[in-house]
């Protein structure tokens, strides 16, 4: 089980605990944009070296990365290919559940990771980072402004409910 007590943590060891154990997927993705498909999806390993070792468990963290990557339904010849800039919107999101992924963290923390997506595309990409997060055992906390996806959570939280329980 995962535990820490972040408030007692210094800085570095604050940042060394979410490299190691949380992987973000944000709204706006935040790929590096003159780097690669793979340059990108193997970043967070730079930084967690027990994630980076338990990336390479299956072989190579490479290998790793190109079966998260195909596992998202992104295109091979992607992964070494054009720069994440030259991407579209879906492949970037692919990539960065990918970064995200990669490494098994216990955390998934996703932010808003749908909201470009038609109701089609939304369902597909979900219906895979479910798969993936669940392959690798992690827990994913999900933001969203669209309720229509709370049935597909097993705990649903709305902010305004949580403010109001904490006041």
């Amino acid at each position: 089980m995962l535990t820490a007590d972040m408030a007692k943590l210094s800085a570095r060891a604050r940042d060394r605990f979410r490299a190691e154990h949380i992987g973000i997927i944000f709204q706006m993705f935040n790929l590096l944009p003159y780097g690669t498909v793979l340059d990108n999806v193997l970043l967070p390993l730079s930084f967690a070296p027990s994630r980076r070792a338990r990336a390479a468990k299956r072989g190579s963290v490479r290998g790793e990365a190109r079966r998260l990557l195909s596992a998202l339904g992104l295109e091979e010849a992607l992964f070494d290919g054009p720069p994440a800039a030259t991407l579209s919107v879906g492949q970037q999101q692919r990539v960065a559940a990918a970064r995200a992924l990669i490494g098994a963290p216990e955390i998934v923390l996703a932010d808003e990771p749908t909201s470009a997506l038609d109701a089609g595309r939304q369902a597909a990409f979900l219906d895979l980072l479910f798969d993936q997060a669940g392959a690798a055992g992690a827990s994913l906390i999900m933001v969203s402004h669209d309720e229509r996806l709370a049935v597909q959570f097993d705990r649903v939280a709305a902010l305004a409910d949580i403010v109001r329980s904490a006041t």
